[in-house]
């Protein structure tokens, strides 16, 4: 699949779908979130202005098979809603999921929530050209024909771009539907670009700015004696990870082969240290 040296490379569960991938830290230079706490949280209280910016999927949930199986805990709203009445802390959601329906998911106020990996915004919402629009209809088309009968491959229809979503296939199947996806994006006259995730490609317009542009854009909003905390799990936010050197950024995961500079292992432990967080800056 064609793509370019600034795309997302993808996970080892992705056959088919390789490019080469970015240079990443080693698994030697990627620290525990646990033993750097101290350092951490010293860091978050001598900044004047914290912005914590969370992913969904995989980060404050967990992932399951079907993407509307998920749900959030209460304990995580308590959680969330406790940090944002905090001054001077700015807390955003950034997903792949669409806008209204990360709202309704996560579904505490006084959150800035960024969907489509950056294209939607309150207010701001990335608008592709025609030309992408129509690609982007046409590819969806295309790929309902060329994977119906895949068994446990699912399309997800994001209006503006569309996710082939495969935690539920077979290595056949897989395989199979990674060239179909491939060769629509292929023949898009570089419309269309992949983002791969865990157990998902997500299809969308090249003109999407991506997690990275749309981070960078909140930080600048800040003003100065600023620091950016980022968790997020997949290939998805590794592009936000490589674009804040220097902040705090967390895999969720195993923390091997990340841009990140910390990792954790779960969504409950992401839990875990939002709550520590929210009791230390008191």
């Amino acid at each position: 699949m064609a793509t370019n040296a600034q795309e997302k490379s993808v996970d080892d569960s992705s056959p088919a779908l390789v490019i080469v991938p970015r240079k990443r830290r080693s698994t030697q230079d990627l620290r525990r979130l646990s033993s750097a706490w101290p350092e951490v949280i010293a860091r978050i209280r001598e900044a004047d202005q914290r912005l914590l910016l969370l992913d969904f999927d995989g980060t404050l949930v967990g992932l399951r098979r079907h993407p509307d199986d998920v749900r959030f805990s209460e304990r995580g709203r308590k959680i969330l809603r406790k940090l944002v009445g905090h001054e001077n802390l700015t807390v955003a959601v950034v997903s792949g999921r669409e806008l209204e329906k990360i709202q309704t998911l996560v579904g505490v106020e006084g959150i800035r929530y960024v969907g489509l990996h950056g294209a939607e915004r309150a207010g701001e919402t990335t608008v592709p050209s025609i030309a992408a629009r129509q690609m982007v209809e046409a590819a969806l088309t295309a790929a309902q024909t060329g994977l119906a009968g895949l068994r446990g491959i699912e399309i997800e229809d994001k209006h503006l771009s569309f996710a082939v979503h495969y935690r539920g296939a077979r290595q056949p199947a897989t395989e199979a539907a990674s060239r179909v996806v491939g060769d629509i994006v292929a023949t898009s006259n570089d419309k269309l670009r992949i983002l791969s995730g865990k157990k998902v490609w997500e299809v969308l317009p090249r003109e999407f700015p991506g997690k990275g542009v749309a981070v960078l854009e909140l930080l600048a909003r800040l003003p100065e004696k600023k620091i950016a905390i980022y968790f997020g799990d997949d290939e998805t936010d590794e592009e936000a990870f490589s674009v804040l050197p220097g902040q705090i950024t967390v895999n969720v995961g195993s923390g091997v082969n990340s841009h990140a500079s910390f990792y954790v292992q779960s969504p409950s432990e992401v839990l875990q240290f939002l709550a520590r967080l929210e009791k230390e800056l008191d």
